[in-house]
């Protein structure tokens, strides 16, 4: 709030008229002479202005410091502090088919043009995703059906920096619609409202079927900053 100027106005109370007494005879008259006016104190002037009112400091909100470095390791707690993910991060774009395929037994986060600036932690939505399993031998996000909302996020920069997540949706997806902008879930994974500093995390869904060498469906996580 932006102090104004106090301005403070006291009561004043003028000299009363001269009053006329009584005539006892016609050869004494009284009257009450009016009297000396006494000079007002600085004190109690009639109106006070303070012409100097002191502004109280502005104190500017800093904005969240971004981590340094790049991306190097995500690990995902359940409430109790059990871990169901811990693997290395890398950058991973789409290959020729559009399709986000991080190397096995890594993580890749999404730094393809456009979104390179997205690292986790950063303003907007970052994207990190990762196998399910590899040879039907499990891989870095096996476990990641299993994490549920208040779970914790955390990833872990080169320079020891560190942004944390709090998980609040978690489920699964069709592919088709994950990718859809023209619908909600989509629009939620990649575009979601406002500016805060969001994660979604991807795998297969194992419980969907397995077409060549894909299974239908996704399993999402959806974190925001904490």
């Amino acid at each position: 709030m932006i102090a104004g100027v106090l301005l403070v106005i006291f009561g004043y109370q003028p000299q009363r008229e001269p009053s006329v007494g009584w005539i006892p005879s016609q050869t004494a008259v009284f009257t009450r002479t009016e009297p000396t006016p006494v000079p007002t104190s600085a004190a109690h002037r009639a109106v006070k202005v303070l012409q100097h009112p002191t502004r109280p400091k502005v104190i500017p909100i800093a904005s969240p410091a971004l981590p340094k470095g790049e991306p190097a390791q995500v690990v995902v707690a359940t409430t109790d502090g059990k871990r169901l993910v811990d693997t290395s991060l890398v950058p991973t774009v789409r290959n020729a088919e559009e399709e986000l395929v991080p190397p096995f037994g890594k993580a890749g986060w999404y730094a393809e043009a456009g979104w390179s600036k997205r690292k986790p932690g950063f303003p907007g939505p970052s994207v990190v995703a990762g196998h399910i399993s590899h040879r039907s031998q499990p891989d870095v996000f096996y476990n990641l059906p299993r994490v549920r909302p208040g779970d914790v996020v955390s990833i872990k920069y080169t320079s020891g920096d560190k942004v944390s997540f709090r998980v609040t949706r978690a489920e699964a997806v069709r592919k088709d619609l994950a990718t859809d902008l023209s619908g909600d879930v989509a629009q939620s994974i990649w575009q979601p409202s406002g500016n805060q500093s969001v994660i979604r995390l991807f795998t297969c869904d194992p419980e969907t079927t397995f077409v060549g060498s894909h299974y239908l469906g996704n399993w999402v996580v959806w974190a925001n900053k904490i």
